[in-house]
């Protein structure tokens, strides 16, 4: 058997060991833990100020988005401002309203005939008069003689229908659009009279 002070100076060797290890790790693991604290701390750190850096830039574009939001409606408002422009500048808006009704018009209008499909234009000259033969026997009243007795010569007759045909036929083509221009002049000027 071995000795007990062999045995006893054995664990006392193997408790001093133990002992500096532990102290060891005990360090190891402080300095460890220190670190992580610092690294952790370090991190906090870093997080709150890009947090507060992106709080700051948010309320940053927040606030711009609300001031251009703000400035567009304003202009919105103003653009629409019919009352306002027409205090303003009220023979533009007029001018300009009756520019915008005649466009209109003419898009709503069907597209004219071609000029080959519309009949020659009415001459407005008298037709010249063939000489009248008179015979010898009896006598004819002139043509202004047949006039103040309340007859016509048929060439006369005959231009008279031919020029109430073209204006039926100007009335006929345009009247539509007559109409609509008239009835956005009367609008018109009924609106800058009631402002």
């Amino acid at each position: 058997m071995a000795d007990p002070e062999v045995i006893q100076a054995q664990m006392d060797e193997t408790r001093h060991r133990l002992a500096e290890n532990l102290d060891k790790l005990t360090r190891q693991t402080a300095d460890t833990v220190q670190e992580v604290a610092s690294s952790v701390s370090n991190t906090v750190e870093s997080v709150q100020e890009s947090v507060e850096a992106v709080t700051d830039a948010v309320q940053g574009s927040v606030e711009a988005v609300t001031e251009t939001v703000h400035e567009t409606v304003g202009g919105m408002k103003n653009l629409f401002d019919i009352a306002g422009h027409v205090d303003r500048n009220p023979w533009l808006m007029v001018g300009g309203a009756t520019a915008l009704g005649f466009f209109v018009s003419r898009m709503l209008m069907p597209p004219a005939p071609s000029r080959e499909a519309l009949p020659p234009p009415p001459s407005f000259l008298p037709a010249t008069p063939a000489p009248a033969k008179v015979p010898e026997t009896s006598f004819e009243p002139s043509s202004g003689a047949r006039r103040l007795e309340g007859h016509w010569p048929e060439e006369h007759t005959h231009e008279k229908s031919e020029s109430k045909g073209f204006l039926e036929g100007l009335t006929e083509s345009y009247g539509p659009m007559l109409d609509k221009l008239k009835s956005f002049a009367i609008g018109a000027a009924m609106g800058v009279a009631q402002m």
